[in-house]
């Protein structure tokens, strides 16, 4: 994955937007019955549905970016080389989202990009951009069962 640096700043980078975003869609998440809270790095840190689930804000360009993340244990009878395959298999043809394999080759990371033009527009696609991750992340573990 490549990065410019403007686009994967730190939270200890972000604008005064971003970080009053980030503390919206946390106090959302909150109203929502989640308990979220901001990790080590930064992140909105939630769980649903089992996982644990962040969302980390980015700006590029001016424009507030959400990143949806989720963790997805890979069986340890797993090698490297078929996590890598299914990374790749379960993340083609997806224009926003990917799958990566963790350094420790022990998780992949299932990821959504959205723009977003504040915490209206994220409480108004929060369902679906939770809806679409898990769909990617849900055709990882189907393939991991495979």
């Amino acid at each position: 994955m490549v990065l410019t640096m403007a686009f994967a700043a730190g939270a200890a980078d972000l604008s005064s937007k971003a970080l009053t975003f980030r503390s919206q869609i946390k106090s959302y998440l909150s109203n929502q019955g989640y308990t979220p809270s901001i990790d080590d790095d930064g992140d909105v840190k939630f769980k649903y549905g089992g996982y644990t689930y962040y969302i980390h804000v980015m700006e590029f360009n001016g424009n507030l970016i959400t990143r949806y993340m989720v963790g997805v244990n890979v069986p340890d009878d797993m090698s490297r080389a078929r996590a890598n395959a299914l990374c790749l298999k379960v993340s083609q043809n997806k224009i926003c989202a990917r799958s990566y394999l963790t350094t420790s080759g022990k998780t992949i990371f299932v990821e959504l990009d959205a723009f977003c033009s504040g915490i209206a527009m994220f409480k108004d696609m929060f369902s679906v951009n939770m809806q679409l991750l898990d769909g990617v992340s849900d055709g990882l573990i189907e393939y991991m069962q495979e």
